[in-house]
């Protein structure tokens, strides 16, 4: 697929339609977390949704888990330890 094809700008648009969608869909947890006290020091509400989407990502499952060779389990561990030492106190 072309770069520059009209597919592959859908596809790129629909892709970052998905990518908002799951940066709205994390709010609710972030300022939960921030609202009970327990956001990381010095780290905005708004930085701490961006860790939290990038982490969350496709590219880093597929890095680690299809590319990396790690097993989902090991991924989700690895996902819950990586999240809270990025965004809770």
């Amino acid at each position: 697929m072309a770069h520059g094809s009209g597919y592959s700008k859908v596809l790129r648009a629909v892709e970052m339609e998905f990518e908002a969608m799951r940066f709205e869909m994390q709010r609710a947890l972030i300022e939960a977390l921030f609202a009970a006290g327990l956001g990381k020091p010095g780290l905005s509400l708004d930085e701490a949704r961006r860790v939290m989407w990038v982490l969350t990502g496709r590219a880093v499952f597929e890095g680690l888990v299809q590319v990396g060779g790690w097993s989902a389990d090991r991924y989700a561990q690895w996902l819950e330890a990586a999240l809270v030492a990025a965004v809770v106190r």
